[in-house]
């Protein structure tokens, strides 16, 4: 794996089975096509991605997405104002459940990552109906950020529609565990273990529907 390169909208992912380490693509590569893996966490605008590449792996992205910094309009949507006190108060956010600001539109990043830290608090809780409120408001950005097969959009998808079986909202959790299930059929493979359990989670979901 060591020797892959980056790109911030690589074409593989990299996801752990057991004690394996495997790598799935994630999109259709041609023969001679470089494979790609995405050597940091993509949820954040092109300035904090190049910070963070330069800092713990000394180079300058040169990517596309890079290049074109076509999604920052989307992630650093809403008035700076507005949404300049979530992103200062990111590093203390494992210890706060921040309320978002009205006035920041759901697809900023900052936002989101507010809402993720929400969601774990409210799951940790038990506070099951105000864990998926939070869930559901993450879903279009996630999709608009990950515009092609990826593992924290799958995982996304199947923590909500968890959220939405547990609550009883079977019609819901069916139509979002579907999502989850085409995007880690291909990032993790129809063997993976977690991909097993989701379709197993989708047959609990069919027999319950099938009785109501």
């Amino acid at each position: 794996m060591s020797l892959l390169n980056h790109d911030c909208r690589p074409n593989c992912a990299v996801v752990f089975q057991g004690t394996q380490l495997l790598l799935r693509a994630v999109k259709d590569i041609s023969p001679q096509e470089e494979l790609l893996i995405s050597y940091i966490d993509t949820l954040a605008v092109t300035a904090d991605r190049q910070r963070q590449l330069s800092d713990q792996y000394h180079f300058t992205c040169s990517c596309q997405r890079c290049g074109s910094q076509a999604m920052d309009g989307v992630m650093l949507c809403g008035e700076e104002s507005a949404w300049l006190p979530l992103k200062e108060a990111l590093p203390r956010l494992e210890s706060l459940q921040a309320e978002s600001n009205a006035a920041v539109p759901d697809e900023n990043v900052h936002k989101q990552r507010v809402a993720d830290v929400a969601l774990d608090a409210c799951i940790n809780l038990g506070v099951w109906a105000q864990a998926l409120a939070y869930g559901r408001r993450t879903l279009p950005a996630y999709g608009k950020y990950f515009p092609d097969p990826h593992p924290v959009h799958g995982l996304q998808l199947m923590r909500v529609g968890k959220l939405h079986h547990y609550l009883g909202n079977i019609e819901d959790a069916m139509v979002i565990l579907r999502q989850a299930y085409e995007i880690l059929r291909i990032t993790h493979g129809e063997e993976s273990p977690i991909t097993t359990e989701l379709s197993h989670k989708l047959d609990e979901c069919r027999a319950e529907m099938s009785l109501s």
